[in-house]
């Protein structure tokens, strides 16, 4: 075999190494609060639709950034998330449906970036403000809307996540953690089912 080759492969493996280093090392822990998520998750109340998403994790505690590509599938019944680094590697994989939540991952090490985290993040910036109402207080919580600002609010009065939307950006602030969360829709489709 050539030379030409053996610099491919090893080009090959130093991307592969270099895409999957912004997620292993995530050190903020990204686990959801109180509300029971994968229920609000197995009932879409609009049509159904593909999404495309770019999901920059900032870590406040450590300066750092972690950037996540999701691809989206929302049903009446359910949802499907593939978690992917942005050269394409897969991390992981959630399908969502009556009430149960299966997760495949393809990684051993994704410290901090917890799968349940992120499908709490998608499920209370997009759901309905009346739905999500209804399940922060079977916990004791409450969930609040101000012009484009959706807030998490504990039993305590403590806002925990602020949610604002603009357009086609969304950006989740943790009040419970150092982590911020933004989120841009590359694409959306509606799906015909």
């Amino acid at each position: 075999m050539n030379s030409r080759y053996y610099l491919l492969v090893l080009l090959g493996c130093w991307l592969l190494s270099g895409g999957c280093s912004t997620t292993d090392h995530l050190p903020v822990e990204h686990e959801p609060v109180g509300v029971d998520w994968v229920a609000l998750a197995s009932h879409w109340p609009s049509p159904p639709e593909g999404r495309v998403e770019i999901v920059t994790f900032n870590d406040l505690q450590n300066s750092e950034q972690y950037h996540v590509r999701y691809d989206i599938e929302i049903t009446r019944d359910g949802l499907t998330m593939v978690a992917q680094t942005l050269l394409g590697l897969p991390l992981y994989e959630v399908s969502v449906s009556e009430g149960e939540m299966i997760t495949t991952r393809h990684m051993d090490r994704l410290k901090g970036l917890h799968v349940d985290g992120a499908l709490a993040d998608f499920v209370l910036s997009n759901w309905p403000l009346a739905q999500l109402m209804e399940a922060a207080a079977a916990v004791g919580y409450s969930v609040e809307q101000a012009g484009n600002i959706r807030s998490l609010i504990n039993s305590d009065a403590e806002t925990l996540v602020e949610v604002r939307r603009e357009n086609d950006a969304v950006k989740i602030e943790h009040h419970d953690i150092p982590l911020v969360v933004e989120i841009r829709t590359v694409s959306r489709v509606q799906v015909n089912r």
